[in-house]
């Protein structure tokens, strides 16, 4: 297994955590340093909002409260159909659905 379906995994293990999960834990399932799975971390940190507490018993990695990378997205067909009714909305209306377009229409 190469760096990044390591890094990749580590993101699949932080998703389905329900808390920290510690970093021995990770060097020992991919069979690597703690030092290794240090990198891994630091380098996922620049893109995914990892924090790492410190503590023997509650020390690990995880992600801030609230983030979630699985967060629902719209698919084309969603988005497509909210652009064509927001045109029969309201000027109000057609801010909400603007805002719901901006914070969901990300393609997965």
């Amino acid at each position: 297994m190469d760096a990044m379906e390591r890094r990749c995994q580590i993101i699949e293990i932080l998703c389905d955590a329900k808390m920290c999960v510690k970093m021995r834990d990770l060097a020992s399932r991919f069979n690597v340093s703690v030092r290794t799975i240090r990198t891994d971390v630091d380098v996922l940190s620049t893109t995914y909002p990892i924090e790492t507490t410190r503590g023997r018993y509650n020390g690990g990695i995880s992600f801030i409260e609230g983030y979630s990378p699985k967060s629902p997205r719209l698919t084309l067909v969603q988005r497509d159909f909210l652009y064509r009714i927001m045109k029969q909305l309201s000027k109000s209306d057609q801010e909400i659905v603007q805002s719901i377009l901006h914070d969901f229409a990300f393609m997965q």
